[in-house]
């Protein structure tokens, strides 16, 4: 797939089948975690937050190291990464292009395990 340029879209509903996201990832086949709407046909549930899908396919393929979860935010950036292996930042840096979404996390681990805000009574 790499080879030939393919990319892969999906949804990566929790369940049922889908393609191996993270293998393919892994070797360099671009993947996108998408939602096929902000109106869900497949499901009522839908929000059309990529955090919240891309929570959901770290979930199914078990991702849980900070690394991975890490490394796995590109799928909803359209392939940029944040961070190399060795911690050191990637993007953005100044002159990139960063359209941005923000959201009360720490870091990019915790935004994709959908930081719980408290509720205030």
């Amino acid at each position: 797939m790499k080879a030939l340029g393919v990319e892969l879209s999906t949804t990566s509903p929790i369940d049922v089948s889908s393609p191996p996201v993270t293998f393919l990832s892994d070797y360099g086949v671009k993947v996108n975690i998408i939602n096929d709407n902000i109106n869900d046909h497949w499901s009522p549930f839908g929000s059309g937050d990529l955090l919240e899908r891309l929570s959901r396919m770290c979930e199914k393929f078990g991702v849980i190291e900070e690394y991975n979860l890490n490394k796995y935010l590109k799928l909803i950036t359209n392939g940029k990464s944040i961070l190399d292996k060795d911690g050191n930042v990637l993007w953005p840096k100044v002159g990139d292009k960063a359209d941005m979404v923000f959201c009360d996390a720490s870091c990019s681990a915790e935004a994709i395990l959908g930081y719980q805000k408290e509720i205030q009574l």
